[in-house]
């Protein structure tokens, strides 16, 4: 089993003229389009939208990708450090349901994100 890439779900939660809400699921698609469950555990919020602010596609593709990592860096860590402990969870989340893959390997995924229906409508 390879991994072809990651793949993060949006889904919009909540919606009102003034905030939203979006639950992610983060996955690792494999070769075969099997996908592996990575994280179900994260999302993210905005609220006090001004008026006129236009919700965009980039942003909450920003926003999905930030919220299932890698995380920002704490005390004296740096990006490079928060980005190798991020793969190496990923690649260990990997291994646990049987597939082979390191961190570096990890690391060079390409990551989609893929809103649903209801948050593909509310974006411009």
């Amino acid at each position: 089993m390879s991994v072809a890439r990651l793949v993060t779900y949006a889904t919009l939660r909540e919606l009102t003229s003034s905030s939203y809400s979006v639950g992610l699921r983060h996955v690792a698609r494999l070769a075969d389009g099997q996908e592996i469950l990575l994280l179900d555990d994260r999302g993210f919020s905005v609220g006090s939208i001004s008026p006129g602010i236009i919700l965009t596609r980039e942003q909450v593709e920003l926003d999905a990708r930030t919220c299932v990592g890698p995380g920002e860096p704490v005390d004296q860590q740096t990006w490079t450090q928060v980005e190798a402990q991020h793969a190496t969870f990923i690649a260990e989340r990997l291994r646990l349901a049987g597939v082979t893959i390191d961190a570096d390997e990890v690391s060079h995924l390409e990551h989609d994100v893929v809103l649903d229906e209801r948050l593909r409508a509310a974006v411009a």
